[in-house]
């Protein structure tokens, strides 16, 4: 797929790493549905795109956040859904509170399975579509230290096998 024919859901959007995405994918000529959490860093990250884009401000460790996303995609006409965002926490996991814990493993590998589960009625009806989880090499190589964060990566890099073989007679890449 050509990016100028892209109309991408980019999550995590505003961080660093995510703010570059959009910048190139935007230079490139895709259209933007920039989700994040934080109204004013998303309009502002709109503003500095070469190219129009639209906001979704939205907790997307909710439900809510999850049904937002998914109306606003088909009223932006998604066909390319790019699971970026991503939370992490560094330390001895015996060190660790486990609500922080649990929640790296939520963000980081629920939630991309979640937004992936109900776009997909959406993204294979398109002509042509494409889903993108962004992974890390501490899900293949990990390191002490980032014992939660290596877990959610390696199991987003698991899910995102298997569902290329669940997509392999369908139109989404």
């Amino acid at each position: 797929m050509e990016l100028k024919n892209a109309r991408i859901l980019l999550t995590g959007a505003t961080g660093g790493l995510g703010r570059a995405l959009a910048m190139e994918l935007s230079r490139a000529g895709a259209a933007l549905l920039l989700t994040g959490r934080n109204a004013s860093r998303l309009e502002t990250l709109r503003a500095s795109l070469p190219a129009p884009s639209s906001i979704l401000q939205a907790d997307l460790d909710t439900a809510e956040g999850i049904a937002a996303a998914r109306q606003a995609a088909r009223e932006f006409n998604v066909n390319v859904l790019i699971n970026y965002a991503c939370v992490g926490c560094v330390g001895l996991l015996e060190q660790q509170d486990w609500d922080e814990v649990a929640r790296v493993l939520h963000t980081n590998l629920s939630v991309p399975i979640r937004l992936t589960q109900a776009l997909l009625p959406w993204l294979t009806a398109q002509p042509q579509a494409a889903i993108v989880n962004m992974g890390s090499t501490f899900g293949s190589i990990p390191f002490a230290g980032f014992s939660a964060y290596s877990a959610a990566k390696a199991g987003l890099r698991g899910f995102s096998q298997a569902l290329r073989h669940e997509l392999a007679d369908t139109r989404v890449e």
